[in-house]
């Protein structure tokens, strides 16, 4: 909406007041001499250099000189980094403290001051004068080349070139051959930016898979082993413990040994543990306190009185048993 208040402004100025009177031409004069932009080919052939005359100027060296500050922007400042989180993730740039409304309004700024400079180009270099819709809906194109250089400047620079040898090949060969119209060449920028952007998406997982597959695979990061090295043969073990001969050692030919266990060494007394147990060792035990007890038994009829009046009868003397009698 403000492209259009700012177009409807300009047409009006054109129209009432830099038009030049007695013309029907919607133009303004033309631009001093000190004020346009010089081409290339009038400064090679101030050196010696010879060079067709074409519309290329010297606005081209700020164009890249633009690319070249913009990259600087955005990889290599923090305004570049709120920039770039913001526009992959605004609710994470949120999150990271970033404002998202502050760099929407910072990118539209920077932004149309760099379409801005079309003009310079246009106006200044080409025409030499101001012209009535001199824009030609280079604003659309330049929204192709941003989608297909995947807005990285060293890829919108590729693109701009693609695009205006599109162009300028399109007009050229419209003017040479009448059946084939500028719509043509539409056409034909519009199945550039549908495979080479919009598809380019769309097939993008299955590029990278296939990638992937013709890659040698690798071991993830913390997982390397360190080299296996081959074991050496083991000596025979050696005893801790001394060899001493038996009386078997007497016979020749045969020498057996009999392990005899080594000394265990004493344990070590910490002096540490004696000081820490001193206090306690060296404190006075508390007497012993004798109390005496009397031990009573009871009586075994006082226990028992029913027993105690009945009589006790007498033990029978043990004898012999008798022998059986025969026949019984």
């Amino acid at each position: 909406m403000f492209n259009l208040l700012a177009a409807t402004l300009m047409n009006y100025l054109l129209v009432y007041t830099f038009k030049v009177p007695g013309t029907m031409q919607v133009v303004s004069r033309n631009f001093a001499d000190g004020a346009s932009i010089p081409a290339v080919n009038d400064l090679l052939g101030k050196i010696g250099i010879s060079m067709p005359e074409t519309p290329l100027n010297l606005s081209f060296v700020w164009a890249l000189l633009c690319c070249v500050l913009v990259w600087a922007y955005l990889w290599r400042s923090r305004g570049g980094y709120e920039l770039r989180a913001t526009g992959l993730s605004p609710r994470a740039a949120q999150y990271a403290g970033i404002k998202p409304d502050r760099i929407t309004i910072e990118a539209m700024l920077i932004s149309g001051a760099l379409a801005g400079f079309l003009g310079l180009n246009e106006i200044l270099g080409y025409h030499q004068q101001l012209l009535l819709d001199f824009v030609a809906g280079a604003g659309f194109t330049g929204i192709a080349v941003a989608l297909m250089g995947r807005n990285h400047p060293f890829g919108v620079v590729l693109a701009s070139i693609l695009f205006g040898a599109l162009f300028q090949g399109g007009s050229e060969l419209a003017f040479e051959m009448p059946r084939v119209t500028k719509d043509t060449i539409v056409v034909m920028q519009g199945l550039v930016i549908l495979f080479s952007g919009a598809l380019a998406y769309m097939n993008r997982p299955l590029i990278q898979r296939l990638w992937s597959l013709s890659q040698p695979r690798r071991a993830p990061a913390g997982s390397l082993a360190a080299p296996v090295v081959p074991a050496e043969p083991t000596a025979a073990p050696i005893l801790p413990t001394n060899e001493v001969p038996s009386p078997a050692a007497n016979v020749p030919g045969i020498q057996p040994l009999v392990e005899v266990p080594a000394p265990q060494p004493e344990p070590e007394i910490v002096p540490e543990v004696v000081e820490a147990l001193e206090p306690e060792l060296a404190a006075p035990t508390p007497p012993i306190e004798m109390v005496e007890a009397e031990v009573v038994r009871p009586i075994p009829d006082a226990v028992n009185p029913e027993k105690a009046d009945k009589p006790k009868a007498p033990r029978k003397p043990r004898g012999k048993r008798n022998p059986p009698q025969k026949g019984s």
